[in-house]
């Protein structure tokens, strides 16, 4: 600081509290997007427990009455179990509640190994209930078996749930005490800034103010020490 111009001595502190102030910006418009991103995921995550817990209904339903609108809500409700699942995997476009959303796929490594296996699972549960095609002691048995692996689903989906929570609540975490920190140095900015300003402009001005009231008073004493 010694070298550079009186313009630069205080300019540098300014431009400092200035890129700390639009970093602290930045950083909260990250958090609130991140934020949105966890609560889809989370969002999703909750409705495939209760679609694992539909599928089960509809199963035993289109099973014990051969109803055809059984039928059509389990076949609907596989597509969107199905989609939901791609789209917490890989990332992508997927219809919530009637709205179009972006799902981000999440970078934990746990949430991914548990998805996969969700996945697998899935496979084989959508195969069994494919197999199901009409009202026997058999399809009965089956059905009953497909239950039991769909009860594991929602356990499974619980489970991913809580975890997706955790991770946002770490994230939560790991951003505020970067926007606390930049606060501190934010502060520390604008006290070094004012130590600037009052060391080389009011301290200054204030003698110069002073010299001047003097030479108008006819005291030259002041002035000439």
């Amino acid at each position: 600081m010694k070298n550079l111009s009186l313009k630069w001595k205080v300019l540098v502190p300014l431009l400092l509290v200035l890129a700390t102030t639009i970093l602290q910006i930045n950083l909260i418009i990250a958090m609130n997007h991140a934020q949105q991103e966890d609560a889809v995921r989370v969002n999703v995550a909750g409705r495939q427990r209760m679609l694992s817990q539909r599928m089960a209904k509809d199963v035993f339903g289109f099973v014990l009455t051969s109803n055809s609108q059984h039928q059509e809500d389990l076949t609907k409700a596989m597509d969107i179990f199905e989609q939901s699942l791609n789209a917490l995997k890989t990332g992508g476009p997927l219809e919530v509640g009637g709205t179009k959303v972006e799902v981000t796929k999440t970078e934990t490594p746990e949430i991914l190994n548990l998805l996969s296996e969700a996945e697998t699972s899935w496979q084989g549960i959508k195969s069994d209930i494919e197999g199901i095609a009409s009202i026997s002691p058999e399809s009965t048995a089956k059905a009953e078996a497909i239950n039991e692996q769909l009860v594991k689903m929602v356990n499974t989906f619980d489970q991913a749930t809580k975890m997706y929570e955790t991770a946002s609540a770490a994230t939560v975490k790991k951003n505020m005490t970067v926007i606390y920190g930049c606060a501190v140095g934010y502060l520390f900015l604008i006290f070094f800034s004012w130590q600037i300003t009052n060391k080389y402009i009011i301290k200054p001005v204030t003698a110069l103010q002073r010299a001047a009231e003097d030479i108008a008073k006819g005291d030259l004493s002041g002035s000439s020490k």
